[in-house]
């Protein structure tokens, strides 16, 4: 069965359901069997201050998006407040490379 939805400008979105050789609807294809994005390495451990280890880890993976091959020296991820636990928190994460310069970078995360 199709579904229209008339937007403001009068143009149409259109969803169908789609139906599978094997007779499953709506999944599969070829995006579905595309291979993961591997996460960023990290070349240091971070240094979590006051963040719980798994969100650390993951906020210091974040950090290591466009360093564009500089070297990291060390990376510290700092909650702001005494709350920060695995469902909220807010802080900031210091990326210091090998010449000296450093990216601080404010982060926040809140979850059911």
């Amino acid at each position: 069965m199709d579904t229209f939805v008339t937007l403001a400008d009068g143009s149409q979105l259109r969803s169908a359901t789609l139906s599978w050789n094997d007779g499953s609807q709506g999944q599969g294809g070829p995006l579905a069997s595309a291979p993961p994005v591997a996460a960023p390495t990290l070349s240091v451990p971070p240094r979590c201050i006051g963040v719980p280890a798994a969100n650390c880890q993951s906020l210091a993976q974040s950090s290591m998006a466009d360093v564009g091959g500089r070297i990291v020296a060390q990376i510290v991820i700092r909650c702001s407040n005494k709350g920060c636990t695995d469902k909220h928190g807010e802080g900031e994460t210091v990326v210091t490379f090998a010449d000296g310069t450093t990216r601080t970078i404010n982060w926040g995360y809140a979850g059911s």
